[in-house]
């Protein structure tokens, strides 16, 4: 019975919310603003969030390490900072300039978090975060080029929009640290109440509450939502924190979420008709094999090591007279004993038994091969 990781489940679910609440979203924005858009969702989620964080404390109570605890207020603060960046890089530039800019925090994480908690990330993870980072930067590019990007830019949105990479690769971090002892419901009651102030000082700056005329379109978007972008976001955010909580580490569990945009590919590209199929179709194959990689790095590096350099090594004795089978039956997961003991004998096959020591599990087992013929 194949047996899935919770993380894995709780990320599937937070991936299906992406997917499902940034197409919706999008139609949202074609009569609002995004900052009364962006308002709506988050007070409809708090006040989702309320109630059952209030049941969770008087049953449950709360408790969490002091360190959990100010992790959970810094990745609200920074939360705000990144969203008021990338809203400031919005407003000097085009979506498709600065969107694919802000790829790269799963890479950030990946480097971050080894600094900030006692994780280790694998060289496929890794792998997987550049990967999928690739990916997104490709789906969300447009017809732009990397050269167009840089050089045919406003140059502080692009500098904004490189330094939200850094805002969000750290807060993934400190989610990781706070789920790690507080109950990941507050730690996403906290995140969406920061950014809910965040909203609704733009409103506030914009104006929007002070004109009879703005306050009815706020209603109306209020109305025709009928509150699905706020459950989008409470359940999305739940099972996001939850992921992040459950997770081997906060690297993998952002390249998970990756994931979403293939499913917006999908949903973009086949459900609404929309271009640009080939270059997305490119980015979301890219972001499967980072999810790929991410996912599994859970697994020993070393075994994925072996496999490929088992591979390597049956292909490269498959014209030999023997059967490479009986190159590995002595000690498969440790074939470089096998290879340095080829190396020394050369070409010559040795007809008698060879023995190979190894330690696996920390058990050391002795075993003995078998002769180039096959017998014992």
């Amino acid at each position: 019975m194949i047996s899935i990781p919770l993380w894995i489940l709780t990320g599937v679910v937070a991936v299906c919310a992406r997917a499902v609440m940034s197409p919706y979203q999008k139609r949202l924005l074609a009569d609002a603003s995004e900052s009364e858009v962006l308002f709506v969702r988050d007070t409809v989620a708090l006040g989702l969030f309320l109630p059952v964080v209030g049941w969770t404390a008087l049953r449950y109570g709360f408790s969490g390490t002091p360190r959990s605890a100010v992790a959970m207020v810094l990745t609200g603060v920074l939360n705000i900072i990144g969203a008021f960046m990338i809203f400031a890089a919005l407003s000097r530039e085009d979506a498709s300039v600065v969107i694919p800019l802000t790829s790269l925090s799963p890479v950030i994480t990946s480097l971050v978090e080894p600094l900030l908690r006692d994780t280790t990330i694998t060289p496929f993870v890794i792998a997987g975060a550049i990967l999928s980072a690739c990916g997104a930067a490709i789906v969300n590019s447009e017809q732009n080029t990397l050269q167009s990007v840089l050089y045919g830019s406003d140059t502080t949105a692009v500098a904004l929009a490189v330094s939200v990479n850094f805002i969000f690769g750290v807060t993934s971090t400190l989610d990781g640290i706070a789920t790690a002892s507080i109950n990941p419901l507050y730690v996403s009651a906290i995140i969406v109440f920061f950014v809910g102030i965040g909203s609704a000082g733009r409103l506030w700056r914009a104006g929007v509450v002070h004109e009879p005329s703005q306050r009815r379109q706020l209603l109306s978007l209020y109305q025709s939502d009928k509150g699905v972008l706020g459950i989008l976001q409470f359940g999305g955010l739940a099972a996001t924190l939850f992921t992040f909580g459950a997770a081997p580490s906060a690297t993998q569990a952002s390249i998970l979420f990756r994931a979403s945009i293939i499913l917006v590919v999908i949903i973009s590209s086949v459900g609404l008709k929309e271009g640009h199929l080939r270059r997305r179709t490119i980015g979301a194959v890219l972001i499967a094999l980072g999810v790929g990689f991410g996912v599994s790095g859970w697994m020993r590096s070393w075994s994925y090591i072996e496999s490929i350099s088992q591979a390597i090594l049956w292909i490269f004795y498959l014209n030999e007279p023997w059967r490479p089978g009986h190159f590995y039956h002595c000690c498969p997961s440790h074939w470089v004993c096998h290879l340095l003991t080829e190396t020394v004998w050369g070409h010559q096959r040795v007809q008698t038994r060879r023995h190979c020591y190894c330690l696996e599990v920390g058990n050391l087992e002795r075993k003995l091969s078998l002769q180039p013929n096959g017998s014992g």
